[in-house]
C-alpha cells in the first residue's frame, strides 16, 4: 500500500495487500482501490500466489455456494485449468466433493488429479450424472453438459471464456423439465465486500499454511503484457499468468 486516501486508517501505509480496483481491460504499477476491497496478506505468501487466489478463490467459494454444495455430492468443474477451475477442484474437494474435471491433455489431467479431482475428462462431455456443475467456459458446448446432470442437479456459470451460450439455451433447460434442473449465474459483483473479504482472508490464511495451492503458470514483467497475453491466446497456460510492476 504505497498511500492512503480521506478516510481511510494511515495504518494500511506500507501494508502488502490483495484489493481490487473495480476497473478492468488495462495494466498499471499504481491504481486507486477502495478501501473495502482491502485484504491484508499474512506471512509467507507472495504477491503472485495473493494475485492468483485472490478473485479466482472468490468466484469459486461462491459458485459452490449458489450451487449449494454438500459432502458426497458429484461435481463437475468445467474449465478447470484456469486459475477458476483449479480453485473450484480444491475447494469442492475440501468439502467431501467427488470432483471430476475437465482436462484438454494427460498432463493437465494429472496435475489436476494432484490437486484433488478424483477423476478427470475431456473437454467434450463424458457419460455420468453430476450432482453439481461449476462451468467457467459456457459457449456452444453449453446445452451438453445440462444432459449430464442428475436429477435436481445444480448447473452454476460462473463465466463465459467460451463465448454465449446459443440462443436456444433456455428452450433445452425447459426440455428437461421432469429432472427439476436449476440453472444459475453467480458474479462476485453481487456478493457484499464484507463477505468477499472474509472468504479472501481465510483462502489466503490457507494458501500461507499450504492447504491451499494457487498456481502461477508463468510471472512476466509489465513490459511483456504482450507475451503474457500470447501465451493464453495459446492455450496452453495451467493456472494464472501474473505480471509483476
Amino acid at each position: 500500500m504505497a498511500e492512503t486516501g480521506p478516510g481511510v486508517d494511515p495504518a494500511w501505509r506500507g501494508r502488502r495487500v490483495w484489493a481490487a480496483s473495480g476497473a478492468g481491460g488495462s495494466y498499471a504499477e499504481h491504481v486507486l482501490a477502495p478501501a473495502e476491497q482491502l485484504v491484508p496478506l499474512p506471512p509467507g505468501l507472495s504477491p503472485e500466489a495473493a494475485v492468483t487466489l485472490g478473485s479466482a478463490g472468490g468466484v469459486a467459494h461462491f459458485g459452490l455456494e449458489r450451487a449449494r454444495l454438500g459432502a458426497g455430492d458429484r461435481v463437475l468443474v468445467r474449465g478447470a485449468s484456469g486459475s477458476f477451475g483449479i480453485a473450484a477442484v480444491q475447494l469442492a474437494a475440501r468439502a467431501g466433493a467427488t470432483v471430476t474435471a475437465t482436462a484438454s491433455d494427460p498432463a493437465r489431467a494429472a496435475r489436476l488429479r494432484a490437486l484433488g479431482a478424483a477423476r478427470t475428462t475431456g473437454r467434450a462431455p463424458a457419460p455420468g450424472a453430476y450432482d453439481v456443475i461449476l462451468d467457467i467456459v459456457s459457449g456452444p458446448g453449453l446445452p451438453a453438459f445440462l444432459d449430464l446432470l442428475a436429477p435436481n442437479g445444480r448447473l452454476v456459470s460462473v463465466g463465459a471464456v467460451g463465448g454465449q451460450p446459443p440462443a436456444d439455451f433456455g428452450t433445452h433447460l425447459m426440455a428437461a423439465f421432469q429432472k427439476s434442473l436449476s440453472f444459475s449465474t453467480l458474479s462476485l459483483a453481487t456478493i457484499p465486500p464484507q463477505d468477499l473479504r472474509t472468504v479472501r482472508a481465510a483462502h489466503f490464511a490457507a494458501a500461507a499454511r499450504g492447504d491451499l495451492t494457487p498456481v502461477v503458470h508463468l510471472t512476466l514483467p509489465l513490459g511483456e503484457a504482450a507475451r503474457a497475453h500470447a501465451e493464453m491466446d495459446a492455450g496452453t497456460v495451467f493456472g494464472r499468468v501474473v505480471l509483476t510492476p
